[in-house]
């Protein structure tokens, strides 16, 4: 029997290697000790999905460690100490000492206070990475030069601290990671992963990618559960897809769909806008004084219903219906799905069936800045 063990067994094999076991060791003692599952093709799917993720953090680490490669080869730290006679200093130079001179080489921005430890870790794990050298101002008296070479194979700590620090001109785009693809029967998946690249903050980088690969390992592990159950007997295709919806000099925009067919058709959206300027995701209430917006989007949001089915006899939302088995659209949710578009205004998604029959879609409607800004908070992001 096949088993994916879940833990490293001596002479057996590694955590989350796939190995060759008898029925007997496998079912008497793997298994219900809970140190391996069984390799069928769900737990492969999820242990590919594993794999993936981890590749997808160690290219992470490399790339930030190039990253801070580039800022620092061609930066040079002075740092002032004592010395005595034949270029002899006093005590030596710490890691704090480094840090602070190179916090001051970057206009003071905000470094981790662990950073010093960092250093010395690297230091003494890479003697190769920093060259200093010295020479005598006076018998009192020394400058020591510190001058950054080669960090490429720092550690990951030390890559996460220095991501701090701001690249000029970075540009900020969405790839595609991966793509998870399933199909028995009638049933099909294909599930897409996206990446951004470029951010500054490599913490929200990091953060939102991580999000990304969760929501396409956990469509991709419900679709396969539910593909083994019905066999690949129903009629069923899921699909994700990442746009970027807006690319501004100040916004970033991107909007996750989930397509699904199962007899009808649903479209689910998620959505993610980032301030570039201060490098975060901006939540809709984070754009207002208080949560009055709520209400007045809302009331909006039922103005351009009424007057577009008004204007186009073959809309129909659900507002204003006497029907009691109707689900009348009463107001959005504080965190409410939202993108900000390339004019300025904030744009409020639905899912279908939200608010509208299934054959309105996924509606989606503007709101015009004027409406809000008595209660918009100066960000400049809302024009």
């Amino acid at each position: 029997m096949k088993v994916i063990l879940l833990q490293d067994i001596k002479g057996v094999g590694k955590k989350d290697e796939v190995i060759n076991a008898s029925d007997g060791y496998a079912r008497n003692f793997l298994l219900p000790k809970k140190m391996g599952i069984e390799a069928n093709a769900e737990n492969m799917s999820k242990l590919k999905a594993k794999q993936d993720s981890n590749q997808y953090k160690k290219s992470v680490e490399k790339e930030k460690a190039q990253e801070i490669a580039e800022k620092l080869k061609n930066i040079t730290l002075k740092i002032s100490v004592k010395s005595g006679e034949n270029q002899k200093i006093f005590g030596s130079i710490t890691a704090k000492e480094i840090a602070e001179n190179l916090k001051e080489q970057y206009n003071n921005i905000e470094i981790p206070t662990e950073l010093d430890s960092i250093i010395s870790t690297a230091i003494d794990k890479k003697p190769n990475i920093l060259s200093v050298y010295f020479r005598k101002i006076s018998v009192v008296a020394a400058s020591i030069i510190v001058i950054f070479t080669s960090v490429v194979n720092i550690s990951p700590a030390f890559a996460q601290s220095m991501s701090n620090i701001p690249v000029v001109n970075s540009i900020v785009k969405l790839v595609n990671f991966k793509t998870y693809t399933a199909k028995n029967g009638n049933m099909e998946a294909n599930i897409n992963v996206a990446k951004v690249e470029g951010l500054s903050n490599k913490e929200l980088e990091n953060q939102l990618n991580s999000k990304f690969i969760e929501e396409g390992q956990k469509e991709y592990s419900n679709f396969l559960k539910e593909m083994k159950e019905l066999k690949g007997d129903a009629h069923k295709s899921v699909g994700t897809s990442y746009e970027v919806k807006t690319d501004t000099d100040s916004i970033y925009s991107i909007v996750y769909s989930k397509y699904e067919t199962a007899g009808s058709s649903d479209i689910q959206y998620k959505a993610y806008t980032i301030d570039k300027k201060n490098q975060a995701v901006v939540t809709l209430n984070s754009l207002f004084k208080d949560n009055s917006y709520i209400d007045i989007i809302s009331n909006n949001i039922k103005e351009q219903m009424s007057e577009q089915m008004k204007t186009d006899n073959s809309k129909v939302y659900f507002i204003d219906s006497s029907d009691d088995t109707d689900d009348n659209f009463d107001k959005i949710k504080a965190d409410q799905t939202f993108y900000i578009n390339s004019d300025g205004n904030i744009v409020i998604l639905f899912n279908k069936y939200d608010v509208a029959p299934g054959y309105m879609g996924a509606p989606e409607f503007v709101i015009p800045t004027n409406v809000v800004s008595n209660i918009l908070l100066n960000r400049g992001l809302v024009k």
